[in-house]
């Protein structure tokens, strides 16, 4: 149970209960959201949201390290 700890910052509270930032929350859900368009688990055309590229070259951008 959360007991009243209006005095703490924001950032305190978060700390104290072992939760996450709002910013955190939106962008894992957003990364979710792009996971189920990619593998099909949605019922969007993910073409749509975004333009897939596929490389013909077996080279990485790793390679030039």
């Amino acid at each position: 149970m959360m007991t009243n700890d209006k005095s703490l910052s924001y950032y305190d509270r978060l700390k104290k209960f072992g939760l996450t930032t709002l910013e955190t929350r939106r962008l894992r859900g957003h990364l979710t959201e792009v996971y189920k368009l990619f593998r099909g688990y949605d019922n969007v055309d993910f073409n749509v949201f975004f333009q897939v590229v596929k490389y013909t070259s077996e080279r990485t951008r790793f390679e030039n390290l």
